[in-house]
């Protein structure tokens, strides 16, 4: 149940975050925001899970999101930035939990 619930509060965040730039008129914000909700979200479910693996996700996803923040970069390459990174840092995850959890012949 926890994790449904951690699911929810990552899904409204996004697009609180999202509506929150908008209003604040800030492109930047509208990209960032989101990007630093997943990673906060990330680092509940490796507190939920016990696991050191999304620990580390989260806080380079969040660390990446919060260094684009205060260099001031613009929206849309924060955006394609942001895309890389969260999609290289997943396949990774994925590939550090294949190995770890897969069963030794």
């Amino acid at each position: 149940m926890p994790s449904l619930v951690t699911m929810a509060a990552i899904v409204v965040g996004c697009f609180a975050a999202g509506f929150l730039g908008g209003a604040l008129d800030s492109e930047l914000t509208e990209v960032i925001g989101p990007s630093v909700v997943v990673a906060a979200g990330l680092l509940v479910f490796a507190w939920l899970g016990e696991s050191v693996v999304l620990a580390v996700l989260g806080a380079s996803l969040g660390a990446a999101a919060a260094a684009l923040a205060v260099t001031g970069v613009e929206a849309e390459r924060a955006g394609l930035i942001l895309a890389l990174i969260f999609g290289t840092a997943w396949v990774a995850t994925g590939l550090a939990y294949r190995r770890t959890e897969r069963p030794r012949a």
